[in-house]
């Protein structure tokens, strides 16, 4: 969570200093894909961020199944 919060961050200091995005170029086609490059930015993180919250969430998930394998089998 600390990078994702990190890469919104740094993108929005860098795309929006003011709190608003304003494009580098008046080129339409060129504010476009700019605007691709800024979400594909985001994206990526967020994508390792989700990945990461799955790892974290099935090893919660297995720790809790051995634990409540052990109690079973001891009682």
């Amino acid at each position: 969570m600390t990078d994702l919060l990190a890469t919104c961050k740094k993108i929005a200091e860098h795309h929006a200093p003011e709190g608003t995005w304003v494009p580098s170029t008046s080129d339409l086609l060129g504010r476009f894909g700019e605007s691709m490059q800024v979400m594909a930015d985001i994206s990526e993180q967020v994508n390792r961020t989700r990945r990461g919250m799955h790892r974290i969430a099935n090893r919660a998930r297995e720790r809790l199944y051995h634990c409540d394998n052990r109690r079973s089998s001891h009682q």
